[in-house]
């Protein structure tokens, strides 16, 4: 298993077998590692919510490739655990307002703005490889088509069923179990089931 110290600046290794923890850091100082995605091509994937990077670790060099992620839109890379097509990851920049897909083969990074407020926070595939993701600034879910890159929000209900418009605050969002989104509504006290 992987997983970050962000403030740390660590990426590590948990090995089950031998319960061995073993510490990789990352090349740039203070880089602030966060989201963390074990990708198809066999390698990890790891946001730089500091640097505004994206990087790649080899699982058989220990080596990290870098990849700057074009700012203003691209501050923050925060969750990358989308993959679609397969090579194609997406990540979420926070406070850039945007979602990053990334080209595996290449590192090639675009990105795909969306407004500063929205803060997009976390992503996730459906069952037909659309990318889901969620905002903390605005009560939507959001679809991304991989193909067209058309993006099409879906509004979340109001407070008490009520037609306000809430900022519902959400931060995880994760496809299934079923053909559904399971979401947080912070701001709501709310878990949220959206069934496609």
């Amino acid at each position: 298993m992987y997983f970050t110290l962000t403030t740390a600046n660590v990426l590590f290794h948990f090995d089950y077998a031998t319960e061995v923890f073993t510490p990789f850091i990352p090349p740039t100082a203070l880089a602030g590692p966060l989201g963390v995605f074990y990708a198809s091509d066999g390698n990890i994937w790891i946001t730089y919510f500091l640097a505004n990077k994206i990087a790649k670790f080899d699982v058989q060099t220990k080596h990290f490739t870098e990849y700057r992620v074009p700012l203003p839109g691209g501050a923050a890379p925060a969750v990358i655990r989308a993959e679609s097509p397969k090579g194609t990851l997406w990540s979420t920049c926070l406070v850039g307002g945007s979602i990053a897909r990334i080209t595996m083969a290449t590192g090639e990074i675009t990105l795909l703005q969306d407004t500063l407020s929205s803060l997009p926070s976390e992503n996730t595939v459906d069952g037909d490889g659309n990318v889901w993701y969620s905002t903390i600034g605005r009560g939507t879910l959001n679809k991304i088509d991989p193909v067209t890159n058309k993006v099409t929000q879906v509004a979340q209900p109001g407070i008490l069923g009520l037609p306000l418009p809430a900022v519902s605050a959400d931060l995880p969002i994760m496809y299934g179990p079923g053909n559904a989104l399971w979401f947080t509504e912070l701001a709501n006290n709310r878990i949220g089931r959206y069934q496609l």
